[in-house]
């Protein structure tokens, strides 16, 4: 059983991902869009949608959350959906200790 990581270089971990078990561990550190990236991260994705250009853009919750909720119906909800599809990743979510 595994009860903790530690990552020394963040510098390279953007082009690595971490499998533990059934798992991805996604570690975070500068995300811009902090609420929005955290959501797009656990949800699933349309199927053209790649994880790296979400990465790379500056304006994430404009050009992918944004739409997203508009996908699910969500937009029109108070906070723009953010409630419901924050609940929605969190359940995807792991944390390791």
């Amino acid at each position: 059983m595994i009860t903790s990581i530690r990552f020394v270089d963040f510098k390279n971990f953007a082009d690595e991902t971490i499998r533990v078990g059934p798992f991805t561990v996604i570690v975070g550190e500068n995300a811009w869009e902090e609420v929005e990236t955290w959501v797009l991260a656990g949800v699933d994705l349309p199927r053209d949608w790649r994880w790296d250009d979400i990465r790379a853009e500056v304006q994430a919750k404009e050009e992918y959350f944004e739409p997203l909720a508009e996908l699910r119906g969500l937009s029109d909800y108070p906070g723009g959906g953010r409630k419901e599809l924050a609940e929605e990743a969190s359940h995807k979510m792991v944390v390791l200790t």
